[in-house]
């Protein structure tokens, strides 16, 4: 993925200078920061990371089947995470698993990855893990481990010919902890949630239940919650490269600059779906940066949203014989969307070139009728 760049140039009278760096004696500190202390949820850094990279891996080599993901068991507590790229060369691996910052994704938006950190999430959790790579020609394992300079090594611990059948691709194995198995499952069935094409798996993973879908949006539903309290306003996310980020309504800064559509910003059920490269994230993938371009990214998909949503239900109400009936069926969204949402879509909303009615009132000469008598009684 591109990273956004400042081209600003700043000038000063003053002559010293001096170039910012890294003293030796400081780096094993550094590395550890970026490989684990930048992460506050490290199964889910673990996940995120290396699926996200298998993804990519894919992508670049034109497959079109999704990744393979083995969750761990009691049985055999082992995350495994397998895609079907090229395979890495020993260079490749050596280059990419051990120099923070080498990233070969950064003049695409085909690609999630771009920071040159993930691939090094492993040691988020642990202290070592397992690279496989599938060549045409080779199957080489790597072991990557924190060793007594606190900086890592990766060294090759297994190599022989591929056969036939296997293909290529990379394999990334995380020995779990068995009092961390069920937090990696669960985490990894949140995470793959929204995946439009969901790994394949060794346990059956949940799909969202969707309300309704469009390629910039959707609706989602879930039915753990009453629709009295799903409809509430809540944290919206927007989801942009497999990756769900919340959206932090506060740190939008609308202000006085807040409309109708940005209301869909605080909707829980909202998922806004954002290409590559369209929103600043954070470092460790856990959240938006809310600089100007991803701000006026988010009000513009979300006013995209807002227009969709009443053009669809203008739609819908197209066909009704009369003005009461279309209005009677503009209750789409009630039980999906928070209320002062779905009255402002359906006070745009049209029969005809005609407002759609809100209330219904009868003339003067209506009479009025009431039950005298219950029908359990014979009085």
């Amino acid at each position: 993925m591109k990273l956004s760049t400042n081209t600003n140039q700043y000038t000063t009278t003053i002559n010293k200078a001096a170039d910012f760096g890294i003293q030796e004696s400081d780096m094993s500190h550094i590395m550890g920061i970026l490989r684990s202390q930048i992460y506050s949820d490290k199964p889910l850094a673990v996940i995120r990371e290396y699926s996200t990279n298998a993804t990519d891996a894919n992508i670049e080599a034109g497959v079109t089947d999704p990744i393979h993901v083995n969750l761990p068991t009691i049985a055999d507590p082992i995350l495994s995470i397998r895609d079907y790229g090229h395979g890495l060369t020993d260079e490749e691996v050596c280059e990419l698993y051990v120099k923070y910052g080498s990233s070969t994704k950064r003049d695409s938006n085909d690609y999630t990855g771009c920071l040159g950190i993930g691939c090094k999430a492993g040691f988020a959790y642990g202290d070592s893990f397992q690279v496989i790579s599938y060549t045409r020609m080779y199957i080489t394992t790597w072991l990557a481990r924190i060793d007594e300079s606190q900086r890592g090594t990766i060294s090759l611990i297994n190599q022989q010919l591929n056969k036939p059948n296997v293909r290529t691709g990379v394999e990334i194995k995380i020995n779990v902890k068995k009092q961390d198995i069920d937090q990696f499952n669960e985490t990894a069935e949140r995470f793959f949630k929204y995946w439009p094409v969901q790994p394949t798996c060794n346990r059956e993973l949940p799909s969202v239940d969707i309300h309704e879908e469009t390629d910039d949006w959707l609706i989602a539903v879930d039915p753990s919650r009453s629709s009295y309290s799903y409809r509430h306003q809540g944290v919206a996310h927007v989801l942009m490269g497999n990756i769900l980020y919340p959206i932090s309504y506060n740190l939008l800064n609308l202000s006085s600059h807040a409309s109708e559509s940005t209301n869909l910003l605080q909707a829980s059920c909202v998922v806004l779906k954002a290409p590559l490269g369209a929103l600043d994230i954070a470092a460790n993938r856990e959240g938006l940066e809310y600089t100007d371009r991803t701000i006026d990214s988010l009000v513009a998909m979300s006013n995209n949203m807002y227009v969709d949503l009443i053009t669809s239900l203008t739609k819908k109400v197209a066909n009704e014989p009369t003005r009461l009936s279309a209005s009677i069926a503009s209750h789409n969204y009630d039980n999906a969307l928070p209320n002062n949402i779905v009255n402002c879509i359906r006070q745009k909303c049209t029969w005809q070139g005609m407002p759609l009615l809100n209330h219904i009132k009868f003339g003067n000469n209506v009479v009025a009728h009431s039950m005298q008598k219950s029908w359990r009684t014979d009085t």
